[in-house]
């Protein structure tokens, strides 16, 4: 991989560039497979994975794999739709349903168009690899985790149950956001409580393009 330090309207940026994750089919040789190895190296090291797709191919099973990968390394993720000058018929807002259809955690993550031929959206990249930073290391202040716990506790998934959310802290430092859920009864937490609550905390502060570490603690 290749570090490339820069400065975009005021603010500094290093460019981690790799040869990509190369497609099962398309990995013909030993530089293949060792520039495979860099570029999961450089997704532990970056903040922000920017993952290009073609978009004639839309996506297949290793970009899946990719994805997968940046988020159990809790990296923030920009999907970038390169070619997107020779995809045709196709509306941007119909090829982002069929990408969220496939993979549907990606609703939760940014989708650019783009094309390096042309040029287009290119620089709007950098600006949503800002917007995605800033959302990376927000802090989010007591009063609004007060009144977020206060509308989860009131919610009608969480009023149905036994179980109550007595107090909520973020973790200082964290990169990405993390939260400690001190509850009544963390047994009564079904994974599918656990995804409302996480899908409750995106909504509630808008966290577009990061992933977000949850605890739960008596």
């Amino acid at each position: 991989s290749i570090d490339t330090p820069f400065d975009y309207n005021g603010k500094k940026y290093i460019l981690i560039d790799t040869a990509g994750i190369r497609h099962k089919t398309k990995v013909k040789s030993s530089a293949d497979f060792y520039g495979s190895v860099r570029s999961k190296e450089a997704i532990e090291r970056c903040d922000i994975a920017v993952i290009l797709l073609d978009g004639n191919d839309g996506l297949r099973e290793d970009d899946e794999k990719t994805v997968d990968l940046v988020l159990k390394n809790f990296k923030a993720l920009i999907i970038a739709v390169n070619k997107w000058d020779l995809v045709k018929g196709l509306e941007m807002s119909k090829y982002e349903d069929m990408l969220v259809e496939k993979m549907k955690m990606l609703r939760n993550f940014p989708i650019i168009f783009i094309s390096s031929k042309t040029g287009r959206n290119v620089r709007d990249s950098l600006g949503l690899a800002g917007f995605v930073y800033k959302n990376f290391t927000r802090v989010i202040p007591a009063q609004e985790l007060a009144e977020t716990l206060k509308m989860l506790n009131a919610s009608v998934e969480i009023a149905a149950k036994r179980l109550k959310f007595k107090s909520l802290t973020q973790v200082q430092g964290a990169m990405p956001p993390g939260f400690i859920f001190y509850v009544n009864n963390p047994r009564l937490l079904s994974d599918n409580l656990k995804r409302y609550v996480e899908n409750f905390m995106r909504k509630a502060h808008d966290f577009k393009g990061v992933p977000i570490a949850i605890k739960f603690n008596k």
